[in-house]
C-alpha cells in the first residue's frame, strides 16, 4: 500500500479518500483478506502512521476537492 501510494503521488497524482480506501481493499483481497473494510478509522490511522496529511485544494471556478499529500 505504501509503495503504491508513494509511486502515484511522486507522479503528481492526487489521491482522494475513497480512492485510498478502494485501493486498500483491493490489496487486502490480493493477499487473502477479502473481508477487510477500509473504514474512515482505518484510513485515519494509516495516514497517521505514514505521516500523510489531508488537504483541501480549491480550484477557481470548479469548487473544491479533497486529496492527500505527503508531509
Amino acid at each position: 500500500m505504501n509503495e503504491w501510494f508513494s509511486a502515484v503521488t511522486e507522479r503528481g497524482v492526487r489521491i482522494s479518500g475513497p480512492m485510498l480506501q478502494q485501493k486498500a481493499e483491493f490489496f487486502a483481497e490480493k493477499i487473502g483478506h477479502g473481508n477487510f473494510k477500509a473504514t474512515e478509522g482505518w484510513m485515519s490511522r494509516w495516514k497517521d502512521r505514514n505521516n500523510i496529511k489531508f488537504t483541501r485544494r480549491i480550484k477557481k471556478g470548479y469548487g473544491s476537492y479533497n486529496s492527500f499529500v505527503l508531509s
